[in-house]
């Protein structure tokens, strides 16, 4: 053996010696062409699927931007809401209910206090009449 590592190596009667550290592969032709068209068709793979994260990538980004603007637009809502005194109304439908009534029971009271308005610009006009 005209190898250098193996030089020094030492013959044991009954043993083979030990395989080289590159063990040749026999591969026929077709086994390379399926190889290089599985090797292919992974590149094939790999490719559509970092398309695929970049587009779900992009999306993630929008959809987060999105939901922060909905979430600012109804935090504004809200203040809205609560400026209005409305914000009891989804809290506590009782209390609405009786803000409403209450509101109706003014409405009934101005009007009637407009008709007794009403009423005495009457007299009075009709006092002015008889006067001239």
């Amino acid at each position: 053996m005209t190898d250098s590592k193996n030089e020094h190596a030492t013959v044991v009667p009954g043993v083979s010696p030990a395989p080289s550290a590159r063990p040749q592969l026999s591969v026929s032709p077709s086994e390379v062409t399926e190889l290089l068209s599985q090797k292919e068709e992974l590149r094939r793979q790999l490719s559509l699927s970092q398309q695929t994260v970049q587009t779900l990538t992009s999306s993630l980004a929008e959809s987060n931007a999105e939901a922060e603007l909905f979430r600012r637009k109804f935090a504004n809502l809200e203040l809205r809401m609560e400026a209005l005194g409305l914000a009891s109304a989804s809290k506590d439908r009782a209390k609405l209910e009786q803000r409403l009534l209450t509101a109706v029971s003014d409405l009934q009271l101005a009007q009637k206090e407009r008709d007794q308005y009403r009423d005495q610009m009457m007299q009075l006009s009709e006092a002015m009449l008889r006067v001239i």
